[in-house]
């Protein structure tokens, strides 16, 4: 926490101080126990806030580190506005449309853990307008999983019936972002609406 302070005071150039950050921000979320981890996050976001544009690559390291901890402890929404604190949209860091993709897929699959089809779908209709620049079938295949429960969780049936249909045609063998492959259960309960198991 001292250093994090020192670092934010005008005694530091900017250029010193983003290069040393970066590297606490990094041992933060790597080496610290989760309590710990918590508490210096917090406060060093918190002491960033004001000049947040400056840090943009080490608020991105701890909200992520953050969210991963809110995770483990299942508090899905949570997870989700940690990293929806991210700036995607960031002038000072170039961010590949996958890599914007990837996050919005993300917070809204962390929102819909907790049933919130209202947040999920701000975030799933941003991902919607990254996904023809998206090569990697995992994602699009998760994509296609959160807007489909969107669609039911809104009382949109007909559509959400769609989009499970889509969803029973996925080839068998993709690999899902829990790192399980796609099979015939899969497909079978995505046919039945088997929300939980078709993520």
């Amino acid at each position: 926490k001292a250093m994090v302070t020192h670092m934010m005071s005008d005694d530091v150039p900017l250029v010193i101080s983003r290069q040393i950050l970066q590297t606490l921000c990094q041992e933060v979320v790597t080496t610290l126990p989760a309590e710990q981890q918590k508490e210096t996050a917090a406060f060093a976001l918190e002491k960033m806030s004001p000049r947040v544009m400056s840090f943009d690559e080490q608020v991105s390291v701890l909200r992520e580190g953050l969210s991963k901890l809110y995770q483990n402890d299942a508090e899905w929404s949570r997870a989700a506005k940690m990293l929806a604190g991210i700036d995607l949209d960031s002038g000072t860091r170039v961010l590949s449309d996958e890599y914007k993709l990837r996050k919005c897929v993300q917070i809204a699959m962390l929102y819909l853990e907790d049933d919130d089809a209202v947040n999920a779908d701000t975030f799933i209709k941003k991902a919607s307008f990254l996904l023809s620049a998206c090569k990697d079938d995992t994602l699009e295949y998760q994509f296609k999983t959160c807007y489909a429960r969107i669609l039911d969780g809104k009382g949109r049936f007909v559509e959400a019936a769609l989009r499970y249909y889509d969803l029973s045609q996925t080839k068998i063998g993709l690999v899902t972002g829990e790192g399980k492959q796609v099979g015939e259960a899969d497909l079978a309960a995505a046919l039945t609406k088997d929300r939980k198991s078709v993520v």
